[in-house]
């Protein structure tokens, strides 16, 4: 049986729309509604005129209808509609996670910034490869990769120039380039760490001047001193806010496949370790000058003990060279 959700007991109406306070309290009332065609509806009323920073901004997302109306009580509600019945549930979780960021709205001109940021982010989403959950994999993977992230924005790079050189998003070549560096970063589950898998032959070939992989070693935790990817989400969020590259950074967790879902708050994840290489002449590794005619799409694995000559520190890898 699946899930009830807020529209399910909303009667169709006679007139416009039937709706239904999602939460007390709020400055800015947010609604769930049903219009005269029986859509469901999330509904934001906001006070004073927001006509001119609504053309402005809005975007189109695929599967709603996205609208500014006047009300019969001189304010304006902005309504999204969803388009089609059979994706009620990926609606109402772009709902209730946009409910989650209107709680702290001060103004009518918050909100209304609020959700335009919040549709663009689930543009991006949409519109990415991955519009599904993410995996363990993908979930130990995105872990590792916000945590090198926050490392690299305590350097002298800094908050914008560090976002900018995070590429993990686009699955293409290295996780980050920057300076005359880039670095790709692996996630292992630390109880085990015997080898690791390379996705193709570009992954460990680069035009810079040099390469480094960093092993992350994570274990799922029980303890309070695991964390979940929402949590280390909001931990880099909070890093980044107010900055030039929030929105940037916004636009590549949803490319990345990431949206603030509670099936997100577990598993609880412990980094233990890390492990850091330098990929230089003799690191046993596939590229692409190495392939023969007509081979493509080369995926292997490494044994570590055979990059253990390329160990280097880890302040190596955030540019950091003495």
């Amino acid at each position: 049986m699946s899930q009830p959700l807020p529209w399910d007991d909303i009667p169709v109406p006679t007139g416009e729309i039937n709706r239904r306070l999602a939460s007390p309290n709020m400055r800015t009332p947010a609604s769930w509604a049903v219009d005269h065609k029986g859509r469901r509806l999330f509904v934001v009323e906001l006070t004073g005129n927001h006509w001119n920073k609504y053309q402005q901004s809005v975007v189109s997302v695929y599967g709603v209808e996205i609208d500014l109306r006047t009300s019969e009580h001189d304010t304006q509600l902005l309504v999204l509609a969803l388009e089609s019945e059979q994706n009620a549930d990926l609606f109402h979780v772009l709902c209730t996670s946009l409910l989650a960021e209107l709680v702290d709205a001060k103004s009518s001109a918050s909100a209304l910034e609020t959700v335009l940021n919040h549709l663009r982010r689930w543009k991006a989403f949409l519109s990415g490869r991955n519009a599904r959950l993410l995996s363990l994999e993908e979930i130990r993977g995105l872990f590792a990769e916000l945590w090198f992230l926050l490392e690299l924005t305590r350097t002298p790079l800094g908050v914008k120039e560090a976002v900018a050189a995070w590429h993990g998003p686009e699955r293409i070549q290295q996780d980050f380039i920057f300076i005359d560096q880039a670095v790709e970063i692996k996630s292992l589950v630390a109880t085990d760490p015997r080898t690791v898998r390379i996705s193709s032959e570009n992954q460990l070939d680069s035009t810079q001047a040099h390469l480094f992989m960093v092993i992350v070693l994570v274990n799922e935790s029980r303890e309070e001193s695991g964390r979940s990817l929402n949590q280390v989400v909001a931990e880099a969020q909070s890093a980044i806010a107010g900055s030039d590259a929030a929105f940037e950074f916004e636009s590549k967790l949803a490319e990345f496949g990431y949206i603030p879902l509670r099936q997100y708050d577990h598993p609880l994840l412990e980094m233990v370790g890390t492990q850091s290489y330098e990929v230089d002449e003799g690191f046993p590794r596939i590229t692409r000058s190495q392939l023969p005619d007509g081979v493509i799409r080369v995926k292997y694995q490494i044994e570590l003990e055979h990059m253990e000559p390329f160990r280097c520190e880890f302040d190596t890898t955030l540019g950091r060279r003495m």
